[in-house]
């Protein structure tokens, strides 16, 4: 069915398929990095949609994830934007070596003027872990209207390929399987 509804739409099929136990399906670059330059695809499908969807539900779900496959530069960008929005929560909400080891230089019983210069680092740090805060949060808003128009899109697959029909019982069904 895989095969036969990417060829239907003009696809190269996913280089694997994954099983979840999620009530989900989604597509992502194999292997990370490797996978965004080459455009290889894999696709997870959660078993509670094979049991609880009917075939033609079912196909249309996979139609929506293939819709995702055809975003070619939708999904790059995507990517490249959840890497740097990874990037800048980490930076911007975890602590390092670095907070430990002036904390325990602060500890110690220094000579004046080092405390200052420790106080002064540690404000530093703290002022650039607030920018990284201001950046995440500025870049995750502003990628919401994307990921968005990715997703309509997609249903759009999944219309062409089910019928509205079918799409408004998938969806129904999709909010039963989740409870």
């Amino acid at each position: 069915v895989i095969e036969q509804l990417c060829q239907a739409i003009g696809l190269q099929p996913p280089v694997a398929v994954q099983l979840s136990p999620e009530v989900n399906a989604s597509v992502h670059f194999a292997g990370g990095w490797r996978g965004f330059r080459s455009g290889e695809k894999v696709l997870t499908i959660g078993m509670p949609l094979v049991a609880g969807l009917t075939v033609q539900q079912f196909v249309g779900v996979l139609a929506h994830e293939f819709g995702h496959f055809a975003q070619r530069l939708g999904m790059r960008s995507s990517f490249l934007i959840n890497q740097v929005n990874a990037w800048l929560e980490a930076r911007g909400h975890t602590r390092d070596a670095w907070d430990d080891r002036l904390e325990e230089w602060m500890e110690r019983d220094l000579w004046f003027p080092i405390p200052l210069g420790l106080r002064l680092g540690m404000f530093g740090i703290e002022v650039s872990r607030r920018l990284m805060r201001a950046g995440f949060w500025l870049s995750f808003r502003l990628s919401r209207s994307l990921s968005r128009q990715m997703e309509f899109d997609a249903d759009r697959y999944e219309v062409l390929i089910s019928g509205s029909g079918v799409f408004r019982q998938t969806s129904l069904r999709l909010r039963t399987l989740s409870h």
